[in-house]
């Protein structure tokens, strides 16, 4: 059953991928396109690779003080993990690499998996209220078309909402755990065992940081690592000659992570394909950009963004001896009585 609704998912994935890619592909000149990437300097993605990867350090700097009052760990650690989970993102439906940076942690570090889960969800709450700012402060700047703005209001109110629930996890746990116990009583008992024991873990990886000053930290690194993704975007710009002109400039890159962060949220085929394809030609033509342009810088970024950490992430996987279906069979025995 859990097979085939993982199945499903992945066909539902591969459709919405499909449709995105045709009106991509759609009125596009290929002559154009050809032109496009003839002309692109393949040396500029050097540097924005490396800030990528930059980016992805500085990810595991924060989690390593999101994780460090359940234990302390080395940051290589989590590097790793985060890159092998990165690498899973690309290949398996249902942002599984998520799961797979929790099981590497539970496995090598000894800490409940769950617990790791619930730090890697508030590192995601983290990042939408970082997105979230980073929309009002494009928005003042530049003129979004319709849809965006309409996007703004509900993520501000989800956002806000699960911040809330944080806050008040981390001041009265037990009260957390109290509600859960009557919601989950009605179950049968080797169940509802089950499902306290998981949640009490999970609680447990969510709970307030070590020292007060850790909180500042967490959002100077937040701001670092969308930093260098917005860099990342920018060299781009200059590898198609584009950074410079009368419509790209330091705003049209900030505008570009957003819209495509927005693209990577819907629902596609495993390394978002077509979704990022579409939203970034979209976001390009908006500044005056060619349709085939667009689409040309779309293709080559998402490569230069998926290749080098799948890569990296897929030897990292091997050499720390990991198995995928051992890892899909401690996931269904979690998920599953």
């Amino acid at each position: 059953m859990k097979n085939s609704s993982m199945i499903w998912k992945l066909i539902l994935g591969i459709v919405i991928s499909c449709g995105f890619l045709f009106l991509a592909f759609r009125k596009i000149d290929f002559s154009q396109m050809k032109n496009a990437l003839q002309n692109a300097n393949y040396y500029m993605f050097i540097p924005a690779i490396v800030l990528m990867f930059l980016g992805h350090w500085l990810r595991a700097i924060r989690w390593h003080y999101l994780i460090r009052p359940l234990k302390r760990i080395r940051i290589g650690r989590l590097f790793t993990a985060l890159l092998i989970g990165y690498m899973g993102n690309t290949v398996l439906p249902a942002h599984l690499g998520e799961f797979i940076r929790a099981y590497i942690i539970g496995k090598k570090e000894d800490v409940p998996m769950s617990a790791a889960v619930g730090t890697i969800v508030v590192e995601r709450i983290i990042d939408m209220f970082s997105l979230f700012i980073i929309m009002m402060v494009t928005l003042a700047l530049y003129p979004f078309p319709e849809w965006m703005k309409e996007l703004v209001m509900p993520m501000g109110i989800l956002t806000l909402v699960m911040v809330f629930f944080l806050v008040l996890l981390k001041k009265s746990n037990t009260y957390a755990e109290k509600i859960l116990q009557k919601i989950i009583s009605i179950l049968p008992e080797r169940f509802s065992q089950k499902i306290q024991q998981m949640v009490h873990s999970f609680l447990n990886g969510i709970v307030g940081l070590e020292k007060s000053q850790d909180y500042l930290i967490i959002f100077g690194y937040s701001l670092l690592i969308w930093g260098a993704y917005w860099g990342f975007l920018h060299i781009d710009f200059y590898a198609f000659h584009l950074a410079g002109t009368p419509q790209i400039g330091a705003i049209s890159s900030l505008v570009l992570l957003v819209t495509t962060t927005v693209a990577i949220v819907i629902p596609s085929s495993p390394g978002y394909i077509g979704t990022y394809h579409l939203i970034c030609q979209e976001t390009l033509m908006m500044f005056g950009i060619s349709r085939a342009m667009g689409l040309s810088f779309a293709i080559v970024s998402h490569v230069v963004n998926i290749l080098p950490v799948f890569l990296v992430g897929l030897v990292l996987f091997w050499k720390e001896g990991l198995n995928l279906m051992a890892i899909k069979k401690v996931r269904e025995q979690s998920v599953g009585a």
